[in-house]
C-alpha cells in the first residue's frame, strides 16, 4: 500500500506509489516508489493510498531505467495510522 504521486515528466498514463522507509527516526528517513502505468490514470488522485497489481517491467523514465507495474487492477486503501515502512532489526546489511 503505498501513496499516488506525480512528476511533471510523467507520461499521462504514469504515476508513482511511494511510501517512506524509516530505520531508526523520521530524520533518516527516504522515499521508496515504484512507477506504475495504467489505462485509467485520471481515477487516481495524488496522496490516494492504492495498491497496484500487475507485471513488473524495466522501463526508460528520465533517461534512467526503472522498474514499473503494468497495473491490471489497482484499489483504494485508507491512509495508514503510520505512514513509515521500518527495517527489520534482525537484518543487517
Amino acid at each position: 500500500m503505498r501513496y499516488v504521486y506525480r512528476l511533471d515528466s510523467m507520461n499521462k498514463n504514469q504515476f508513482a506509489v511511494g511510501r517512506f522507509a524509516m530505520r531508526c527516526c523520521v530524520a533518516d528517513s527516504v522515499p521508496l516508489a515504484i512507477l506504475v502505468e495504467t489505462d485509467t490514470p485520471e481515477q487516481w488522485q495524488n496522496d490516494m493510498y492504492v495498491v497496484a497489481l500487475g507485471t513488473i517491467e524495466k522501463r526508460n523514465f528520465d533517461g534512467k531505467s526503472v522498474l514499473a507495474i503494468d497495473a491490471k487492477s489497482i484499489d483504494t486503501r485508507k491512509v495508514p495510522t503510520n505512514p513509515y515502512v521500518h527495517g527489520n532489526p534482525y537484518f543487517r546489511n
